[in-house]
């Protein structure tokens, strides 16, 4: 997998915000990097870098100028991100509650699989936001119970 792979799977969920409410990506460009993400087809880092101008600045704030590559953009989603939400970075200091719950990057055990739905169990549950647990297996990880996985919005994103 490449960097650009990984922080597509990662910031995919973010683009309906970017460009419905932010209105900071067009419907045309949101459309063209889903579609190419999804049929394998490459997306540049300078088009990422251009919609994701925050996340590539705190990259380059964690990880110096030779951020760009598979396990440093990894560990800032998991490490650092949610940092970053709770510091109210960049769009978060305008954000409401309810964007900042789902926004966070989280570690999660695998209850239950079911088709490309699995029920999870992770920390900071907030039963008021998130009765059911569900979240779409839109990568179409191999999972079973007992898997640990990383989410972001409703997606699990990787098998750990």
């Amino acid at each position: 997998m490449t960097p650009e792979e990984i922080f597509v799977r990662y910031s995919l969920s973010c683009l309906e915000d970017l460009c419905d409410t932010l209105k900071q990506v067009s419907e045309e460009e949101k459309k063209d990097i889903q579609m190419r993400y999804h049929t394998h087809l490459p997306i540049s880092e300078e088009q990422l870098r251009r919609i994701f101008p925050a996340a590539f600045r705190r990259l380059a704030e964690r990880f110096g100028k030779d951020y760009w590559n598979m396990a440093n953009v990894r560990e800032y989603f998991v490490r650092y991100h949610n940092e970053y939400i709770d510091a109210g970075d960049g769009k978060y200091s305008f954000a409401d509650d309810n964007i900042k719950y789902w926004c966070k990057v989280r570690i999660a055990h695998v209850e239950e699989v079911m088709g490309n739905i699995a029920v999870l169990n992770y920390e900071g549950h907030d039963p008021k936001r998130d009765q059911s647990r569900r979240f779409v297996n839109e990568h179409n990880l191999d999972l079973k119970a007992g898997d640990k996985v990383t989410t972001h919005w409703r997606s699990i994103i990787e098998k750990l």
